[in-house]
């Protein structure tokens, strides 16, 4: 009987002290999350399909939320030891742009994107997401077709085709704004693109874009200087 009551006794010390040694973790880590300002961006800048398809794009980010995650770390003295905030993002954009060879085909695209950004303490951001939209290419250089009376061919001007594209894209770059430096941001971006029909089939094409984006009042229809 006695042996019982000393182990009921070691059992409750022991999960006593469990529970204050989980307390006092607990303590020692906070996250806190708040909302964070919505800020739209006009960005514009190169976009290439590779290195031999030079083109141009421009296009408007829009977010959909925004929170600021904060997680602050303390010593077991109850000092605080390091605090680290990231801003987190929900966007949607709308994309314009084209690309160009001269032995090839000239492209005009239009879409729309989805997509989360991370934004660490020091400004550098990534981000993912999809996109869908349109593509039309125009061949460069003489184009011909068989005649309409079975005999020979004719030629045609800017033969081309209509498309539809589905897309997956990740972005690096530094969010000046964030860390109220100054009032633009950069982003080097890769695009995987699906087009659909590619000829007779399903083809794949590869974008990178360099990009710089300019902070925009929807209200007041301006860009916004700090």
């Amino acid at each position: 009987m006695q042996k019982k009551a000393i182990a009921l006794c070691l059992l409750v010390l022991f999960s006593i002290g469990m529970q204050a040694q989980k307390a006092e973790k607990v303590k020692r880590k906070i996250k806190t999350k708040e909302a964070a300002e919505k800020i739209t961006f006009l960005n514009a800048g190169y976009m290439g399909q590779g290195i031999t398809h030079p083109g141009l794009k421009i296009g408007i980010d829009y977010p959909l939320s925004a929170k600021l995650k904060r997680v602050e770390k303390y010593k077991r003295t109850g000092e605080l030891r390091k605090t680290k905030v990231q801003k987190i993002e929900y966007f949607t954009g709308v994309n314009m742009g084209g690309f160009y060879h001269f032995k090839s085909e000239t492209g005009l695209l239009l879409d729309l994107e989805v997509g989360r950004r991370m934004v660490r303490t020091n400004g550098r951001k990534r981000s993912f997401g999809l996109g869908t939209g349109t593509i039309q290419t125009f061949r460069n250089g003489p184009t011909f077709s068989t005649a309409s009376n079975g005999t020979g061919f004719d030629q045609r001007s800017a033969a081309g085709q209509t498309g539809w594209q589905a897309n997956f894209f990740v972005t690096y770059g530094k969010d000046n704004v964030f860390i109220n430096s100054n009032s633009f941001n950069w982003e080097l971006k890769y695009k995987l693109m699906a087009q659909f029909p590619f000829g007779t089939a399903i083809g794949l094409r590869n974008f990178v874009e360099f990009n710089i984006a300019f902070p925009f009042d929807l209200k007041q229809k301006r860009l916004i200087r700090k």
